[in-house]
Parts: C-alpha cells; sequence; structure tokens
C-alpha cells in the first residue's frame, strides 16, 4: 500500500503496458558508420550562412562602424592606388597622441604642401664651443706652418727625442681615449635646424585655458569629449540579426518532474492534455507559481518537484519575479481550494467543467524506468571548434556531468524542446557570438529523433493510462513556439539547465559537520542587580518651552533650582483642516483621537506660576508670563 503499484491495485487499476515502439535502424552498409540504436547520430553541424565581418572580439556599435567604414577605404585605395597606405584617408582623432614618427613624415610626397610655418632652432653650441675650440684649431694651424731645420739638431737633443719616445712609449693605453662628447655633438650634420609648426588643436587649446586642473580629467579624457565624429555614414546593424535571449524565459512554461533512479525534469507544451495523475508538474508564469502533485506519484518525484518550486521562489528563476509563494495542488492529501484548481487547469485551456474536471490516470509502476532511459537516449552535446558544431561522442546519449564543463569552452545542449548555449568565463566575445549564430541556425532547422524510441517534445502526450494512442511525429523541420533556445553563462545556470546533469552540486542537501562551539561565543545569564533596580529614580518629562520648565502640563519641581511650577490652562482652541478651509471644533469630544490622514491646528493658552525660597529661605511666590502654544 505504500508503492505505486499497491495503491494502483487498491483502486483497481490496471492499465496496459505499452512499452515504446522500437524502431529497427535501417541496414547499414560498409561506407555509413554503425550508429548505437535509439540514439540519434552524431553528425557535425556547420553553419550555411556566410561568415561575418570580424569583430576583432569588440562589441558592435557606432565607433566600431566607423572604424570599420574607414579601414574598408583603405584597403580599397590600397588596391585601386599604389602599394603605399594612404594616410590622408585615415585621419587621427584628437584623442591619439601628437607624436608622429619620422618615417610617417617622410613617407609624404616632397611635392605636397606641408601644413604650418618652418621655425628655425638656433644651435647651441655655435657661441659657446665654437669659440671655446676655436684658439686650439689655431694653434695647430700654427704648428703646420712652421719650418724646422733638422741639420741644427744635435746629440743632446737627440737623446732628449728617443727618451720622451720611449717615456710615451710606456704610458701607451689599452684602451682608446674617450672623445668629447660635445666636440662630437657639434661636427654631426644629420640634425635638424628647423621644424614645422603644427596649427593649433583642441587639446592644445585645453591646455592653454588650464581646464585640466580644475575639471579634474586627464587630457585624454577631455579631448575626447571635445573631438567630433562623422556617423553620416556609419551603418548600423539590426538588433533581431542575433536576437537570443538571455535567460529561456516564456510567459507560460509547464515543467514535467518524471523517474525514479534519476529524475528527469523536462520542458512540455503547456495543454491539459500532458498532465496526468502519476507524475508532478510545475506552471511558472510571470506572478504565480502552481506544484501539481498527481495521485500516484512516488515519493522521488514529490520531493524534487518541491525543491524545484522552492528554489524559483527563492531566486526569482525562469521569470517568476512577483509571486510571494507557489500554490500546491496535492492529489494526495486534498490540501487544496476549488480557486487555485481553476486557475491552474484555466491556465492550462480547460474552459469548460473545470471543477469537475479529471486528468489523465496514471500509467504502468514501470513506466518512470522506462521513460528515464529512453528520454536520456535523445540528449546531444556540442563542442564550438572552428565554425562548427563537433558532437561530444563521451557524452552523447548520455545524462551530462559537471566535469564536461571548462571555463575557456562553448558548448551546445540539445534536449529536445531546450537548447542551451553555455558560455565559460574565459571564452571571449568573438567565439560568443560565432556560437551563438551556429546554435541559432541548428535551433532553426528542426529535428529529428528517427533513431530514437521517444520525441521529447511531444513525450508527455504517450505517458499515462491513454485510451486512443496516436502516432506521434518524430520529425520536424521547425521547433514549436513553446520550444526555448538559451544562453547560459558559467555560474549562473538556471534551474531547469541544472537538473539535466548528473552530479550537480546542490549545496542544500549537503550534510555538514556541525562546529565545534567554542565558550567564547556562548552567552553567558548573569543575574540582575536587585540595588541597582532599586535604586534607579524615575524622572518625569519635562517639556521646556521658552525656557520655562511645563512637565507634562500641570506642574514640575526643578531639585537644582529648588522651584515648583505650576500650570494653569487658560484657554485651549481646537480647528479641523479641510480641504480648502479650516474647521472650529466646538465640542471637545469631536477630537478625542488624532488620525494620521487628517490635520489639526491646537492652540494652548497658559500661566505658569513658580514658588520657592531665596538665599535667606524667605518663601517667595511670583506668577510667570504667559504662554501660547501652537501644534500643527
Amino acid at each position: 500500500m505504500f508503492t505505486v503499484a499497491g495503491r494502483l491495485e487498491r483502486d483497481k487499476v490496471t492499465p496496459p503496458v505499452t512499452p515504446p515502439p522500437l524502431n529497427t535502424p535501417p541496414a547499414t552498409t560498409p561506407s555509413t558508420p554503425v550508429v548505437t540504436p535509439a540514439v540519434p547520430p552524431p553528425n557535425r553541424f556547420r553553419s550555411r550562412k556566410a561568415p561575418t565581418s570580424p569583430t576583432n572580439g569588440f562589441a558592435s556599435g557606432p565607433l566600431r562602424s566607423a572604424s570599420c567604414a574607414v579601414m574598408s577605404a583603405v584597403v580599397d585605395a590600397k588596391s585601386k592606388e599604389s602599394p603605399k597606405p594612404d594616410r590622408e584617408s585615415f585621419k587621427r582623432s584628437h584623442s591619439v597622441s601628437e607624436n608622429i614618427s619620422r618615417d610617417e613624415k617622410e613617407e609624404l610626397s616632397p611635392g605636397a604642401e606641408k601644413p604650418g610655418c618652418p621655425v628655425h632652432v638656433p644651435r647651441a653650441d655655435d657661441e659657446t664651443f665654437h669659440a671655446f675650440f676655436a684658439p686650439l684649431q689655431q694653434q695647430e694651424k700654427q704648428f703646420e706652418q712652421l719650418d724646422i731645420d733638422l741639420d741644427a739638431i744635435d746629440s743632446a737633443s737627440r737623446q732628449l727625442l728617443s727618451s720622451q719616445y720611449a717615456r710615451r712609449a710606456k704610458r701607451e693605453r689599452r684602451h682608446v681615449a674617450s672623445r668629447n662628447p660635445l666636440k662630437a655633438l657639434a661636427a654631426r650634420t644629420d640634425l635638424r635646424q628647423e621644424y614645422r609648426a603644427l596649427s593649433l588643436t583642441t587639446r592644445d587649446a585645453l591646455f592653454k585655458e588650464k581646464v585640466t586642473g580644475n575639471c579634474g580629467l586627464a587630457a585624454e579624457a577631455l579631448a575626447a569629449l571635445a573631438s567630433k565624429e562623422d556617423f553620416s555614414n556609419v551603418a548600423l546593424r539590426s538588433a533581431s540579426a542575433t536576437n537570443v535571449p538571455n535567460q529561456g524565459i516564456k510567459a507560460l512554461m509547464l515543467l514535467h518532474v518524471k523517474g525514479r533512479r534519476r529524475v528527469q525534469t523536462r520542458l512540455v507544451e503547456p495543454i491539459h492534455t500532458n498532465v496526468n495523475r502519476g507524475d508532478c508538474f510545475l506552471l511558472v508564469t510571470s506572478d504565480q507559481l502552481f506544484l501539481y502533485i498527481g495521485l500516484y506519484a512516488n515519493v522521488i518525484e514529490k520531493n524534487r518537484s518541491t525543491d524545484i518550486a522552492n528554489h524559483i521562489l527563492n531566486t526569482k528563476d525562469l521569470g517568476c519575479k512577483s509571486a510571494n509563494s507557489f500554490i500546491k495542488i496535492d492529489e494526495q492529501t486534498k490540501v487544496f481550494s476549488n480557486k487555485h484548481w481553476s486557475q491552474f487547469w484555466s491556465l492550462l485551456g480547460v474552459t469548460e467543467g473545470i471543477e469537475e474536471y479529471k486528468p489523465v490516470e496514471a500509467g504502468d509502476p514501470d513506466e518512470d524506468e522506462i521513460f528515464e532511459s529512453c528520454i536520456v537516449q535523445t540528449n546531444m552535446c556540442y563542442e564550438v571548434m572552428d565554425d562548427e558544431l563537433v558532437p561530444i561522442k563521451e557524452y552523447w546519449g548520455q545524462v551530462p556531468k559537471i566535469a564536461m564543463l571548462n571555463q575557456s569552452k562553448v558548448l551546445v545542449f540539445d534536449f529536445g524542446s531546450e537548447m542551451y548555449i553555455w558560455y565559460g568565463k574565459n571564452v571571449p566575445l568573438e567565439s560568443r557570438r560565432q556560437a551563438a549564430q551556429l546554435a541559432k541556425e541548428l535551433f532553426e532547422d528542426g529535428y529529428n529523433y528517427e533513431e530514437c524510441h521517444v520525441n521529447p517534445l511531444n513525450a508527455a502526450e504517450s505517458q499515462g493510462e491513454r485510451k486512443e494512442i496516436n502516432t506521434l511525429s518524430k520529425s520536424s523541420k521547425t521547433r514549436p513556439e513553446w520550444a526555448i533556445m538559451s544562453k547560459v553563462t558559467q555560474h549562473m545556470e538556471t534551474i531547469l539547465f541544472k537538473e539535466k546533469f548528473l552530479d550537480w552540486p546542490d549545496f542544500s542537501r549537503v550534510i555538514k559537520i556541525k562546529p565545534q562551539e567554542n565558550k567564547s561565543n556562548g552567552v553567558e545569564i548573569t543575574p540582575c542587580d536587585a540595588e541597582e533596580m532599586w535604586s534607579n529614580e524615575y524622572q518625569d518629562p519635562d517639556l521646556i518651552l521658552e525656557g520655562s520648565h511645563i512637565g507634562r502640563g500641570t506642574h514640575y519641581y526643578d531639585k537644582e533650582s529648588m522651584r515648583h511650577y505650576e500650570i494653569k490652562t487658560q484657554a485651549v482652541c481646537k480647528w479641523l483642516i479641510q480641504e480648502y478651509d479650516c474647521q472650529t471644533v466646538e465640542n471637545e469630544a469631536d477630537v478625542a483621537e488624532f488620525y494620521s490622514g487628517d490635520s489639526y491646528i491646537i492652540k494652548w493658552d497658559y500661566q505658569i506660576t513658580v514658588s520657592g525660597r531665596e538665599l535667606t529661605y524667605s518663601a517667595f511666590y511670583y506668577s510667570d508670563v504667559r504662554g501660547l502654544l501652537v501644534i500643527r
């Protein structure tokens, strides 16, 4: 009585066992590869469209389009005119640095008119270095013009010359003496004596006005703000070209939870004929979340569907943003209202007899395991490699595992009614766009499950006890409108994507070790001090108006000055503020309480009488000024 089979026998429900039909695979020839039965063939998928222009990893936009237009103009100029680059067609922006290399200036044609006026640079060594070396040059010229008589040299002088030569030979240095850098600089002829002054740019004007010191922005940022771009020839790309939603969200989504060993959660068509009393279903909208538990659903399906509903409610997943709680329709405990029952079936298309409507009865107890094994064989996993989708044979027709997810790869998962593009966090932008285009083409090409036992898009129509078994199609050129294609980024996966994996970590189910209690963090309870509680004197409230103590409005005693204040009320006037005027309240019982939605004006005319003792301990008694208090 505690199993599904026992409850079916108790209720005398004997549905026929209708296992899914087995399709015999076509005869294979030696040239065709052998395909595993009930598994779709792992074929590669290539794009049928022309490759788009490269984006170099940058987002598309007006600036990128403008740069591409300029680059295309440069390429046309290269092919038509000369092999040298046309530098006039590519103008630098104001935000680009002005340090243009000499090679770029030399490549300009000599006959072209150069902007700016020539500016002569005076040489600093004309007045200092030349004058410094002039006496030495004159002295060398004098030595060259001397006439020496060699016969006049005697033996003593010859010995003197030989000794000086020997002395010079011993002092000969092994390394070459360093040249004078100033003299070498003065002898250079490759230094320019003039340059052409460029026209005043926006950046120079900003520097002259000293704007950078006041606004706190960098010079490059100011130059970028002041630059002007021509967007007249920019062709923007249509946003509908790659219109792939980031999250697989539909206005109405029906999730089918079925299985025994490994529970499968699949997206099915949101119609009432897909619901049976042997499984669990979740109906998700933007503001409501329904959980339907069939009469003969097993414990595993019941617990798993409840966990999914709690996760959707807590994380606002699958577009359910406005739901505060999920509505549970449990046929086993009959804990639901007629209003919720009517809302659930009306969303699924039931229009007449909602209160007496009965869903399809449960199927055979072994149906869960058969469905589980057949639906897993339809799983298809691809990896984006070189402009094509390459099947991952290790996980083809198997339950995906978290080990296949790599942060530098792009994977495409095809589950029939659901297609996911999974991006690793280190994948560049160009690879993401390429994968989105390939996945969109694969999604638009339809599906073909002729080799499989079931079609995941209409498998729910054959579950349960069906009186009329219709032949369900296994291939189509288009996918239904309720199917989803979603982009999933690493660490931001939806619950519907996580349920497809075998070993996805669920931290809510992890049994953690209880941490050791630290005595320092414990709360120590100590009794209160009775004397401190007894000695604590109560202080009456004191309202001070215009330097006078009023207390509660009747009397007040000041201990410091030993004075006693007596307050007497002279008159009290009340007004009730209406929309455009004020109404005088004659009877005090009319305004016994104040309301937050009304406004009041209260005028209190009071008199303060002060009594006490002076330094001579003689009593005094005098009347203070009258006061007026207006409260609005």
